[in-house]
């Protein structure tokens, strides 16, 4: 996640550019493949931007490893791994430092610690809930890192969490000033609620990611629960396609 630790492209392209797929996973008929969505297929050639100004790369799934690159210079970055089965959250910046320092990020103590979706999910209609992982308190520990890749002794926890993926529907973000270009296409949104009670409810905290179909993230938005009802912190929009491949991902620390 963004507050603690924390694209697959038909674009009317020019010809000669080559569309990379993001992966080769291969899922039943009816099943809609996770780490497609989430990633972007012209990575090589293209990024995301939006109304903030603010880039999104993406490194194609590889070795277990996908990333959102934040940065023209490697990082800051969000570090996803995957194995046969799910796709989980592990790695993150840690604002503001990570910004000028890839040294700093927050980590899961282990990498399948935090299961977000499985790769498979069923393709569903507009409005279903297509998958439900709660992952329990003690397996949500995570660490701090600093100058020298220094783990930070104090080890926190985010609570009971709740991940969902929903079909969205069809969504259209591009009435923003300026403009994006991405049209209305498909959308899958990974709510991920964390801080939650004993039965996995009354979350104090949300962050929802918009997937759109040949974009991978294109929407992440930030909500704490007030009164019953979450209400928007923070939100930040990528509804814009322009030139530049990824950068080469700076990690200078042991993974």
């Amino acid at each position: 996640m963004r507050k603690f630790i924390v694209l697959a492209l038909f674009l009317g392209l020019p010809s000669g550019i080559l569309v990379q797929h993001a992966q080769a996973q291969s899922c039943p008929a009816g099943y809609g493949d996770m780490l497609d969505w989430m990633t972007l297929d012209t990575a090589a050639t293209q990024h995301l931007t939006g109304p903030q100004n603010l880039p999104l790369y993406s490194k194609l799934p590889s070795g277990g490893l996908f990333w959102w690159i934040k940065g023209k210079s490697g990082y800051p970055w969000d570090i996803q791994y995957y194995d046969a089965n799910n796709i989980y959250q592990w790695i993150t910046d840690y604002d503001p430092h990570s910004y000028t320092d890839p040294h700093y990020f927050k980590s899961f103590d282990s990498k399948t610690g935090m299961p977000w979706t499985p790769i498979c999910v069923p393709q569903g209609s507009a409005g279903q809930k297509l998958s439900s992982i709660t992952v329990p308190s003690a397996q949500t520990g995570y660490h701090e890192y600093g100058p020298n890749c220094n783990q930070v002794k104090t080890q926190f926890y985010l609570g009971n969490t709740v991940n969902e993926v929903w079909n969205y529907g069809n969504l259209n973000i591009d009435n923003t000033n300026p403009p994006g270009n991405l049209g209305t296409n498909p959308d899958l949104q990974l709510s991920y609620r964390y801080s939650c009670d004993s039965s996995y409810s009354n979350c104090k905290y949300q962050e929802v990611y918009d997937f759109m179909q040949k974009y991978g993230e294109v929407r992440w938005t930030y909500s704490i629960l007030q009164n019953g009802s979450y209400v928007q912190q923070s939100q930040t929009v990528f509804n814009k396609v322009v030139s530049g491949g990824t950068p080469t991902p700076d990690f200078p620390c042991p993974m």
